[in-house]
């Protein structure tokens, strides 16, 4: 009889794929600055000097674009990590650090042009 078959197999097959992912995500988790999901039209606050990264996912094709489209100064761009590879697709980490009081506003482009703009509005106090 092959185990593969069995429904208990197949319980622990699904509780396997549910820990694989859950263990992805947490790798992504930068130990350093904090991160938040990348979602449309979503503000975020800063300090001169503290760093953050953006983590964005792609279900399928496409991944974003590097670097980001910005408008404004008051963040920088420092670089993009691939931090793991989930069951419906990649995840990247933008790393940004706030470098002067202001306004940036930051459009990641996918590279399936049918999938959506991601804009982040970073202000800098």
């Amino acid at each position: 009889m092959e185990a593969s078959g069995h429904p208990l197999s197949r319980i622990v097959a699904l509780h396997a794929v549910v820990l694989v992912t859950a263990l992805s995500w947490a790798a992504c988790r930068s130990p350093v600055a904090p991160d938040v999901p990348g979602t449309p039209s979503r503000q975020i606050s800063l300090v001169i000097g503290q760093e953050i990264g953006i983590r964005l996912g792609t279900l399928g094709s496409g991944e974003y674009a590097t670097p980001p489209s910005m408008s404004g100064t008051a963040v920088r761009f420092l670089d993009v990590s691939v931090c793991c590879n989930t069951p419906g697709g990649v995840v990247q980490v933008f790393h940004f650090v706030a470098v002067a009081s202001g306004q940036s506003i930051v459009a990641f482009h996918n590279t399936d042009p049918s999938r959506p703009v991601v804009e982040d509005t970073m202000v800098v106090r």
